[in-house]
């Protein structure tokens, strides 16, 4: 933590690096405070720092999530307008999509999200892992044959189990 943070100080212009520390410090508040409450306090900071580097998506997705997560869709979807137009490639933009209509009830355009995302993570474990669990939390696996297919779509995506297996059970 304290090499990120001097890391951070000696390079106050390169925002990825803030966007992930900003990341870290919502999450750790979060775990004290709770998702809703903390998100309340932490889009503020994500947007000043689009402003200072508007050409990074990680940053509107990290923002969009916390509209999402304090209950305030419209300012996500603002967010994820602008990340998918940076990076239509990134499958945390339609992750992140999914989340959102999952979060409204909207379950079908949820699915559809998650199942667009899907195709994108390839070499992207953790971003794998979350498509496959809104696909599952959206009751996409209604039957064997749909497991089947979920699991050969994966499988033909990324063929080493292990490494996904790893991710979704840490």
């Amino acid at each position: 933590r304290g090499e990120v943070q001097a890391f951070i100080a000696a390079h106050p212009d390169f925002v990825p690096a803030q966007v992930e520390a900003t990341r870290a410090k919502w999450l750790s508040v979060a775990a004290y405070m709770g998702m809703a409450l903390s998100s309340k306090s932490f889009f503020i900071v994500f947007e000043e720092l689009e402003k200072l580097d508007p050409s990074y998506p990680p940053a509107y997705i990290y923002g969009a999530r916390t509209y999402i997560y304090s209950g305030y869709p419209a300012g996500a979807r603002k967010q994820l307008e602008k990340a998918q137009a940076l990076d239509a490639a990134n499958p945390w933009v339609d992750i992140t999509w999914s989340l959102m209509f999952d979060r409204l009830g909207h379950r079908e355009e949820a699915l559809t999200w998650a199942r667009t995302a899907l195709p994108k993570t390839v070499g992207k474990t953790s971003a794998m892992a979350d498509a496959i669990l809104a696909i599952a939390k959206t009751q996409a696996i209604t039957d064997d044959d749909a497991a089947v297919a979920l699991a050969n779509q994966i499988y033909a995506l990324e063929p080493d189990m292990g490494k996904l297996a790893e991710v979704i059970h840490a």
